[in-house]
């Protein structure tokens, strides 16, 4: 498999966020890269499925999309622009990677904005609901996980779809990302946008780098040196080093 041994994961966020141009992982070269952002009304990007039941059709006036899907960054979510909505139903969203489905390497990047909590089962939310709310977990190949961040306190005491409080959290890892999860534990009443994923291959460190540069040059060196001589009508090759 194509992953870095003994890789260690890199967290980012929570950083605010009004588009993709947003993105940490904006300028990445990648081998393949995936950004759902629920507009369509489902989550259909290749190779990743949802753990929890949730829904994506909430296109009212309390939906809170990333401020730019709706065309224009003005602080706030207006038109039909679509979330991922925990529908009163949970308090994680976990994100499952397929490798065969994503032409057999798990993504190396992974991020998720979260966009908004209210009340439990519908309301603005009090004062004790945006206090060391959200945390951001990420886990292996092998499923094992990578790290947890947070609890961090987010929300802004509205639910009339502002965006000045949404955040973009991720995690990078080169020995490959088989699901992330953002949690706001005992709450129902949340969203999520902009899930995005890829695949970076990982560069060769500089000191492999240099190593297989000095091989290279060893072996011209070798071949430079090889000469041809006559010992007693017999024809020799002699190779010095140095």
């Amino acid at each position: 498999m194509p992953y870095s041994a003994g890789a260690t994961p890199i967290f980012l966020g929570p950083s605010a966020y009004t588009s993709a141009a947003d993105s940490p992982f904006q300028g990445q070269n990648f081998g393949y890269f995936h950004l759902e952002d629920f507009e369509d009304g489902a989550l259909n990007t290749p190779g990743v499925s949802l753990g929890e039941l949730a829904t994506t059709g909430i296109t009212t006036a309390f939906s809170d999309s990333v401020d730019g899907d709706d065309g224009l960054i003005d602080g706030v979510a207006s038109g039909q622009t679509r979330s991922l909505f925990s529908n009163f139903r949970t308090s994680s969203f976990t994100f499952d990677f397929s490798a065969a489905a994503l032409g057999g390497v798990l993504p190396t990047h992974a991020g998720i904005v979260w966009t908004d909590v209210g009340r439990n089962n519908g309301g603005t939310p009090r004062a004790v609901d945006l206090v060391e709310n959200t945390i951001f977990e990420a886990f292996d190949h092998l499923g094992n996980s990578l790290g947890v961040i947070g609890p961090y306190s987010l929300g802004d005491s509205s639910i009339s779809r502002t965006t000045g409080e949404d955040r973009f959290f991720g995690v990078i890892n080169a020995g490959g990302i088989s699901a992330i999860r953002i949690s706001m534990p005992g709450k129902n009443n949340w969203e999520v946008d902009h899930l995005q994923y890829g695949y970076a291959p990982v560069p060769l460190p500089a000191s492999v780098v240099l190593f297989l540069s000095g091989l290279s040059w060893l072996g011209f060196g070798l071949r430079s040196k090889t000469a041809a001589t006559t010992s007693g009508g017999k024809r020799e090759l002699v190779s010095a080093i140095g």
